[in-house]
């Protein structure tokens, strides 16, 4: 897969007005997560280099991932690999790279930088984005009365005190 940074003209509603932003080509298409991400950015006020840097360390991280297909058993292990290739390179003593990244060593602001814009990202994700795609029609569930849960849960009496009171329940 391969993945580009490009400028795209992103009309979000019917007045036609649109807001000129950098977004990731893949083979695939645009990635519509990263889209709204960099929308965000954009409407908090955040630069276009600082966007950029933000762009160019998620494109990172997709084509290392594509490189490593297969390679890794979670998303930790995933992430210090690629974090490793970061301050090594990808090169090899003998001047090849298998992977065919073939990644020159970062400094370690760089690598700093890219770990702070992915945790940026990552979190702006499991804010916004994934929330809607797990629980499309969600609603607050109401500890309060068991008889009133729905999917027969009324089994489910108690709930500790240290649990989230935001949690929703994904209707079938």
């Amino acid at each position: 897969m391969f993945a580009t940074k490009v400028t795209a003209k992103v009309v979000q509603d019917n007045s036609g007005v649109t807001t000129e932003i950098p977004v990731i080509l893949t083979d695939q298409g645009v990635l519509g997560s990263v889209t709204d991400y960099v929308l965000s950015l954009h409407l908090n006020g955040t630069s276009l280099s600082t966007i950029t840097n933000h762009i160019q360390s998620i494109r990172l991280l997709i084509e290392f991932m594509d490189a490593n297909e297969g390679m890794f058993h979670d998303p930790e292990e995933l992430f210090a690999g690629f974090v490793r290739r970061l301050y090594s390179g990808t090169i090899g003593e003998d001047g090849f790279d298998p992977s065919g990244l073939y990644w020159i060593p970062a400094s370690t602001g760089t690598i700093n930088r890219h770990i702070g814009n992915l945790t940026n990202f990552t979190n702006w994700l499991s804010d916004k984005v994934w929330p809607s795609l797990l629980i499309p029609c969600a609603r607050p569930l109401d500890m309060r009365s068991a008889s009133s849960m729905p999917l027969g849960l009324g089994a489910i009496r108690t709930i500790s005190s240290d649990t989230p009171k935001t949690r929703r329940l994904i209707p079938r």
